[in-house]
């Protein structure tokens, strides 16, 4: 029984021990974004009124591309101007083993419509992975003034689908990918201030997860006075994916050794304590020659003096320094 026992307890350690092992881990976060049929238009309010829209001053629409691979000292960036708002821009990067990023902007808003994608790709194989895609639309990431004609009334609006995917890896690792729009007065606000936003998210907290998500979003502002008016515009579409690198299921040195040698000192242990008990059959409790078994005085005195219950007495008389110690022979 004893054994047994030993050997119950040896094995719990070990499977304690072993708990603290790493798990195999893979990660890769995957995401992407296309923004189809941008438009900005501008149609007259009032008739014989020419429509009219200007981006005077508008820094112009920028791309970016970023990618990290295991730590910052491999590291790449591509960034792309356009020159004016919503100008044709187009960066991308790449870093082995497993990190892709593009952005781009393409055709023309103020005609047929233009498209806007961006994605990101990084897989934690090699190392932590990191990679963001970014066009920015009006004046980079920050707002773009523009100014209406009077009797001019601006619409922008595009339809949209994005994607986000992660595997079952590390609870830090997430894909995202998403648009946002917004047009205001020049202080930011105003009674006319409209905003989208969208995005597929998928994070790996949960698990290996999926998000595919779909919309036409749009925009208006409008000039309903005598004179030109002027707003601010600002958006972007973005694609950021992180994952992080697996973790080896070869316990680190320090570990290994830590775990070794608690196992060891658990086996000679059990080795002690089992040569112990063969030494001492009757696991060290002997019956002297001789010895009956009585009550002890206390407990006789007890009994006879207080009406307590015949196991209360005992108990009161087996902790009693007084009390002689009574040997029994296992059977």
């Amino acid at each position: 029984m004893r054994g047994t026992t030993i050997k119950a307890r040896l094995a719990r350690c070990l499977c304690a021990a072993a708990a603290w092992l790493p798990l195999v881990a893979g990660a890769r976060a995957v995401t992407s974004i296309e923004v189809t049929g941008l438009h900005v238009a501008v149609t007259s309010m009032w008739p014989g009124h020419v429509a009219e829209i200007v981006f005077a001053g508008a820094g112009g629409s920028t791309s970016e591309s970023d990618a990290i691979s295991g730590d910052w000292s491999n590291s790449d960036s591509s960034r792309s101007a356009g020159g004016r708002a919503f100008g044709q821009v187009a960066t991308g990067t790449a870093l082995d083993p497993g990190v892709r990023v593009t952005a781009s902007l393409t055709g023309n808003v103020f005609n047929a419509g233009a498209t806007v994608r961006t994605s990101a790709f990084a897989d934690g194989a090699g190392g932590d992975a990191f990679g963001q895609g970014l066009v920015g639309l009006g004046d980079g990431v920050s707002a773009a003034k523009f100014t209406l004609a009077p009797g001019t009334r601006m619409r922008i609006w595009a339809d949209v689908q994005a994607t986000a995917s992660v595997s079952a890896g590390s609870p830090f690792d997430f894909a995202d990918s998403g648009l946002s729009m917004a047009v205001s007065d020049m202080d930011g606000l105003g009674l006319q201030f409209d905003r989208v936003s969208f995005d597929a998210l998928a994070v790996g907290a949960f698990g290996a997860y999926d998000d595919v998500e779909a919309w036409t979003v749009g925009l208006s502002y409008e000039n309903d006075t005598d004179a030109p008016l002027s707003g601010l515009f600002s958006g972007y579409v973005a694609s950021i994916a992180s994952a992080s690198a697996p973790v080896s299921a070869v316990p680190e040195p320090g570990a290994a050794a830590t775990l070794c040698a608690g196992s060891l000192l658990l086996a000679m242990l059990a080795r002690a304590m089992k040569k112990a008990g063969k030494s001492r059959p009757f696991g060290g409790r002997q019956r002297r020659e001789g010895a009956e078994d009585q009550p002890s005085d206390v407990s006789v005195t007890a009994s006879s003096s207080c009406e307590r219950s015949t196991s209360s007495t005992k108990a009161i008389g087996a902790l009693s320094p007084l009390r002689k110690p009574i040997f029994r022979m296992r059977v």
